[in-house]
């Protein structure tokens, strides 16, 4: 065995040597593509290890890699766009071929296929970008840009009043109504249901859905005739409604339609959403995030306005029984979908004035509405910021901090907003140098003075103060953090991420979350 190991490690090393000598010959493209590759070789050599003869098999895949890199050469890096891809003058083998054009290759496991997709749209992305200074990941923004919104906002104190108004107006007379026990046991079905005299109660919504209960919600609302979709309740209940929606449309698991695989074609069925938190901002965005259990991950749906909500109701009176640490962890999702659609490369005006209103409404009411729940100024506010908050989201990704809590909010089953708020602080710190002039607009926003340093600063007391679990209280241990940086990295949500951050970026900002509310 040790003498495997010894082989296998050799075999790393000769690797090792072709790729620095095929990185001097390689253009932008090449390395693009020889990036795309060296995902399906670790995803090959994954499989080889699998196997009885682990080592030995995974030390052919090794050598194999290496022969073709040493025995290519003299093609210039800049002529694989034409014809087949290429590696080294030598054509690819059919796996890594179909990657390298945008095709993950369909002989590999679903999970190593969604890895690998991730890492595809991850690189593709940096592909056409730029590193600046600062380790600044320019991602090619399109010139002509367009803001959908195409939900309906009704808001204001008793806005719930008008559901019976706005369900007949869309044509619901039997609409399945998905919602949680939380909200039920609140009493806060009761009034919808007084309205909506014909709906069909779903109130089996649990904290992350998953692709199981959308199946379920699904069933349920062709078996019972339902002819529209009504959420009560947080993220949860308005993302699996979300869900349902695209299933009793276009057929099949939602698992199909996780994003950049089966485009969602048709409008989902008339759906109104109401939330009882003030965070996701899921009543207004683009998006429904879906938990796979199978391969420990959330998958997003969504990035049309097709499977936007067609109403968004928010009535501030349904937060007022929130207990503190619900409002904590979802005001500060809320914030953390302004701080990170104003930095990330996808911004723009529409969106960059919407995030900045979030974040100066979060920073200003959030304290209150924690110490006090019953403060309705403070509820009417934070409702006005998770709205906000959603709306700066549209339809590309936010950042690093949702793709750690997206990621790793598979692993261990926590609340998402909790999560999200403990690894801000960390990821903005991070990504200041890269856009300094952007978190110092975020820190006046927060109420403190035009210097990211300071704004940053008081993002960590907000967190503090309102009292977000550490990494440890919600699940984690600091033995992940190899593992937990890994699937961050491979999740789509880096895409745009300000500052260009890998796998050791991730695990520098791990370790600073993990040190975080210790102090």
């Amino acid at each position: 065995m040790l003498r495997e190991l010894r082989d296998f490690g050799g075999a790393f090393r000769d690797l090792e040597r072709h790729v620095d000598r095929s990185l001097a010959r390689l253009g932008a493209p090449g390395l693009h593509e020889l990036r795309i590759c060296g995902g399906v070789l670790v995803c090959e050599v994954e499989q080889a290890l699998s196997q009885p003869d682990g080592v030995g098999a995974a030390r052919l895949v090794l050598g194999e890699a290496s022969g073709q890199l040493s025995k290519g050469g003299g093609e210039r890096a800049g002529d694989c766009r034409r014809g087949p891809a290429r590696r080294g003058g030598r054509a690819l083998p059919e796996s890594r071929r179909e990657l390298a054009e945008g095709e993950v290759p369909k002989t590999h496991s679903p999970t190593i296929r969604g890895r690998l997709r991730g890492l595809f749209r991850l690189n593709y992305a940096r592909r056409r970008g730029n590193e600046h200074e600062g380790g600044r990941l320019g991602v090619q923004v399109e010139t002509v840009r367009s803001v959908e919104v195409p939900t309906r906002i009704v808001h204001g104190l008793g806005a719930l009043g008008r559901l019976r108004e706005l369900a007949a107006e869309l044509g619901m007379s039997r609409p399945l109504l998905v919602t949680d026990r939380g909200v039920e046991a609140a009493g806060l079905t009761a009034p919808a249901l007084e309205q909506l005299p014909h709906a069909v109660v779903f109130a089996d919504v649990f904290p992350n859905p998953d692709v199981e209960l959308v199946g379920r919600a699904s069933a349920v609302y062709l078996e019972e005739g339902c002819d529209g979709l009504v959420a009560l309740g947080g993220g949860s209940p308005i993302d699996t409604a979300k869900a349902v929606g695209v299933e009793v449309v276009h057929g099949g698991s939602i698992l199909d339609y996780e994003y950049d695989h089966t485009p969602i074609t048709n409008r989902i069925p008339p759906l109104v959403a109401i939330p009882t938190t003030a965070g996701t901002g899921s009543e207004v965005t683009l998006w429904s995030v879906i938990t796979d259990h199978e391969r420990q991950i959330k998958f997003n749906v969504g990035g049309t306005p097709l499977i936007g909500a067609h109403v968004a109701l928010v009535d501030p009176e349904l937060m007022l029984g929130l207990p503190p640490a619900v409002t904590a962890a979802t005001g500060m999702d809320a914030l953390s979908h302004g701080v990170e659609c104003f930095t990330c490369d996808y911004h723009q005006p529409f969106n960059d004035a919407v995030a900045l209103q979030a974040i100066e409404l979060v920073g200003r009411w959030l304290r209150v509405a924690v110490n006090d729940g019953s403060n309705v100024e403070a509820r009417t506010h934070m409702a006005h910021a998770a709205l906000l908050g959603g709306m700066s989201y549209g339809t590309e990704s936010a950042g690093a901090a949702h793709a750690m809590s997206q990621s790793a909010g598979g692993v261990h089953d926590c609340p998402h907003g909790a999560l999200t708020a403990r690894v801000l602080g960390p990821v903005c710190e991070y990504n200041m140098i890269a856009a300094p002039e952007r978190y110092a607009r975020i820190a006046v926003a927060l109420g403190v003075k035009a210097d990211a340093v300071a704004g940053i600063e008081e993002l960590y007391r907000l967190t503090d103060d309102v009292g977000i679990p550490t990494m440890e209280q919600l699940g984690f241990s600091e033995n992940e953090i190899p593992m937990l940086a890994r699937i961050a990295y491979e999740d789509p949500q880096s895409i745009g991420n300000p500052r260009e951050v890998d796998v050791v970026g991730y695990e520098e900002i791990y370790r600073n979350a993990f040190s975080r509310g210790k102090r």
